[in-house]
């Protein structure tokens, strides 16, 4: 298993969406998915209800979580095509001391981070 991916999930009819993004952003790598949350999600996928703050279920992800890489994402977002790819392809260059944050951005004016809107980490 390459990449874990935790979702904390308070919105049931937002998450679908996520998941559908998710075989465009990883190509060819293995993943599972992980969701937290009040509602269990109409896909396959590992499940724990939970009703806490998205750090805490981030935390109760990481107990289950089965890949070689680990991120998260907002049961409201989507993943861009091949983000994830090139992120687990970048992490397998890099010492397991290394990472990558998963940049979340609103629609609106280019990060003032980064500069542009659509690069995917920092």
């Amino acid at each position: 298993m390459d990449l874990s991916i935790v979702v904390p999930s308070i919105r049931a009819d937002k998450i679908q969406r996520l998941y559908d993004s998710i075989p465009a952003a990883i190509g060819d790598f293995s993943y599972e998915v992980i969701v937290i949350g009040p509602y269990k999600p109409p896909f396959e996928c590992k499940y724990i209800e939970d009703l806490g703050s998205p750090s805490r279920c981030v935390q109760q992800g990481v107990a289950l979580a089965e890949g070689k890489f680990f991120t998260w994402g907002t049961d409201d977002g989507i993943y861009n095509p091949n983000s994830l790819s090139e992120a687990v392809s970048l992490l397998k260059t890099l010492s397991h001391k290394d990472g990558i944050i998963m940049k979340y951005t609103e629609e609106g004016p280019p990060s003032s981070l980064t500069g542009a809107h659509d690069r995917y980490y920092i």
